[in-house]
């Protein structure tokens, strides 16, 4: 998909904890990037590796808050 974006010179949106392994190739691209992030250091991570903009969402669509995810 992202090498669709490319050739179309779209925007790219994306939600991955680190995107490290694709952020080069959106910026060498010259598109826009946009990251979501659930995690405060995620945004971070995402604005330290050149995001052009940060869009921060909740937990309560994400696996953090499925009940099997937390120890007893």
């Amino acid at each position: 998909m992202l090498e669709v974006c490319i050739a179309e010179k779209v925007p790219v949106e994306t939600s991955l904890d680190k995107p490290d392994g694709i952020a080069p190739r959106i910026k060498q691209a010259g598109l826009t990037w946009i990251h979501k992030a659930a995690r405060v250091k995620d945004a971070v991570h995402a604005q330290d590796a050149g995001a052009d903009a940060i869009i921060l969402v909740g937990l309560e669509g994400t696996v953090e808050k499925a009940p099997s995810n937390y120890r007893r």
